[in-house]
């Protein structure tokens, strides 16, 4: 239940992309046990607890997977199974041409990582900045009700045509 924030994505690239889902994303999971005492410094995982996971939302239309969301975290590579963190965010589009873009998301040039707090820093600033870059667009919206579908940058809403599904793996 805690992890179902991340099924928004599917709702929000359905909406972007005009289509309607069959239902709600279908949820799939794979837990990786830590393979032995990990020591964090700021958290203690004993062996066999929960030590990286790997999400995925799947969001079809008309029965075929259209759109998913996978979220990759780990606390420690010391995991079975292990769960390969890419790191960055990667937008795939299975069309022609295919469309594959990676995002890193780096610190500042000569940031100080020397405390587990000051690496955390940089998931905790990415976490905030759509809120914050999103401020003068909700400030300037029509009253009422709106959604991230409603703030820029959806200029592709309904340029998208539905084809036959490809094995993306």
């Amino acid at each position: 239940m805690g992890t179902r924030v991340y099924a928004d994505g599917v709702y929000l690239l359905a909406d972007c992309f005009g289509v309607e889902l069959d239902g709600p994303p279908e949820f799939e999971y794979e837990l990786g046990a830590c393979t032995e005492d990990i020591d964090l410094g700021w958290y203690f995982l004993p062996k066999g607890s929960l030590g990286a996971c790997r999400l995925r939302y799947i969001g079809k239309v008309g029965g075929i997977p259209r759109i998913e969301s996978v979220i990759e975290l780990a606390m420690s590579p010391k995991t079975h199974p292990q769960v390969n963190v890419k790191g960055c965010y990667i937008t795939k589009i299975d069309a022609d041409p295919v469309i594959y873009s990676k995002h890193l998301i780096l610190p500042r040039p000569g940031a100080d990582f020397s405390t587990p707090e000051e690496l955390a820093s940089v998931g905790m600033t990415v976490t905030g900045m759509p809120a914050l870059n999103s401020l003068r667009a909700v400030v300037e919206a029509r009253p009422g009700c709106i959604t991230s579908a409603d703030l820029p940058l959806r200029a592709f809403a309904g340029s998208f045509e539905l084809t036959p599904h490809a094995d993306v793996s």
